[in-house]
């Protein structure tokens, strides 16, 4: 793992930002080649908001292998990551995708979940409908930020009138898009009408709605919440 975090580590220019090769394929979300934006050779908060949680989890998770690693290292990367994307990459109180690009909710969702920032503007970003909103697959970032913000609520509304119009189909599938295109007429007529990835809203579900949560891998041990959600969701 730390391999590829050392790929990403190495693209990090004077600013502080990752800056990826133009040869490689910078994609994030179908939102953004549906609508006709590409970021490809483009430095983005996106990519570096990703990277900040990756170099996290990865401490996480070395730390149960009791691996060791620089950690001091990767502690500076961070910062200067994370110096770098606010000095750079922010407009007025909200984040920018990239220099001179949209804000969307994706990259406000993202660096609430990196855990480094503290501003009270995400969910204001989260709920705005002026900012792009992901299509079905990365809404699992937004379901997850807007549920810690106590905002389950937001989450199930987006469930029922996006998911909930797929289903509304009759088709027994969930699509690859259903936000920004709907089902066969995404991607020049051949959007995927059998998606795994678009199951987002299975999770929130199971947590928040039913009230599981895993505490161990394949829920060897798992907890169960007995306050229920559902009477304030009818």
């Amino acid at each position: 793992m730390f391999k590829i975090i050392d790929i990403f580590s190495g693209w990090i220019n004077e600013k502080g930002l990752i800056e990826p090769p133009e040869k490689y394929w910078n994609f994030f979300d179908w939102s953004y080649g549906l609508n006709n934006i590409d970021y490809n050779g483009k430095i983005t908060s996106l990519l570096n908001f990703f990277y900040i949680s990756a170099v996290k989890d990865c401490f996480e998770l070395v730390g149960e292998a009791e691996i060791r690693v620089e950690k001091e290292k990767y502690l500076k990367l961070l910062e200067n990551v994370k110096i770098g994307t606010e000095k750079y990459l922010k407009h007025g109180n909200y984040f920018i995708d990239s220099a001179g690009g949209i804000s969307s909710q994706l990259a406000h969702a993202l660096v609430f979940l990196t855990g480094e920032y503290e501003d009270d503007i995400i969910l204001k970003a989260l709920l705005d409908k002026d900012l792009l909103i992901p299509e079905f697959f990365f809404h699992i970032f937004i379901f997850e930020a807007l549920t810690k913000l106590g905002k389950a609520d937001e989450v199930l509304k987006r469930i029922r009138k996006y998911w909930g119009k797929n289903v509304m189909t009759g088709t027994p599938t969930i699509w690859e898009a259903g936000i920004h295109a709907e089902g066969k007429k995404a991607f020049r007529e051949a959007g995927s009408l059998c998606h795994g990835f678009a199951r987002v809203p299975i999770d929130f579900l199971q947590t928040t709605i039913l009230g599981i949560y895993p505490l161990k891998a394949g829920f060897k041990e798992f907890k169960s919440d007995n306050r229920s959600f559902i009477n304030n969701f009818q």
